[in-house]
């Protein structure tokens, strides 16, 4: 709880929307689905055919978007992780290399100039 004598830095904005967007996102997505399962079970939507159709075919459409966009995340997510990890392999490989490269006589190179 929040009143005149807290103060909220960058880093704590940053981590409350991190946390309060998919919260917000998750309760939004139940809700809807708990409306559209209120709706389809009224008598009112069970005798007119069309209408049934039509709500059965929205849940089916969100269900796979929602779907997709979990998919998707998650293949976003995996490829972070894996660049994270590659990168920090790499890292203990790449300090030789960079010691090797400066510390090289590049004067053996020389007879290159001439030929250019």
């Amino acid at each position: 709880m929040r009143n005149e004598d807290t103060f909220l830095t960058d880093k704590n904005i940053q981590f409350e929307s991190m946390i309060g967007f998919p919260v917000l996102v998750l309760l939004y997505l139940v809700l809807f689905f708990w409306i559209i399962g209120l709706l389809n079970s009224t008598t009112f939507v069970k005798r007119r055919k069309r209408l049934y159709k039509v709500m059965v075919i929205a849940l089916k459409i969100s269900v796979r978007v929602m779907s997709i966009i979990y998919l998707i995340s998650g293949l976003i997510m995996i490829s972070l992780v894996a660049t994270n990890a590659f990168q920090h392999v790499i890292t203990h490989f790449l300090a030789p290399v960079l010691v090797l490269l400066l510390t090289f006589d590049f004067s053996y190179f020389d007879f290159l100039v001439y030929l250019i």
